[in-house]
């Protein structure tokens, strides 16, 4: 399974001075627990959480355009879109 940042990348973020925000369970299926983010350094807040407040949004799946419309106004959005396969969204971004 895939997870757009594993524990030790959110240790080198943090240890650039920023902060890191981890949706509950997200590295789950990758074998990577909650607990495990937090001791990187990372804070574990819900997908509504993060959406309302990052300014940078890391994913693997593309966001649902719900999901888009929560975000943060300014905020960006870095991940796999899969345009080909999402024309919909694709269109909805632009």
């Amino acid at each position: 399974a895939r997870v757009a940042l594993l524990p030790e990348a959110v240790k080198t973020l943090i240890s650039w001075k920023t902060s890191v925000w981890v949706e509950s369970s997200a590295g789950a299926s990758a074998y990577a627990s909650d607990q495990w983010y937090q001791e990187s350094g990372g804070e574990i807040h819900t997908r509504k959480e993060i959406l309302e407040k990052a300014d940078l949004i890391c994913g693997i799946q593309p966001l649902a355009e719900a999901e888009i419309g929560q975000m943060k106004p300014g905020a960006v959005l870095m991940g796999q879109l899969s345009a080909l396969f999402n024309p919909k969204l694709t269109d909805y971004l632009i």
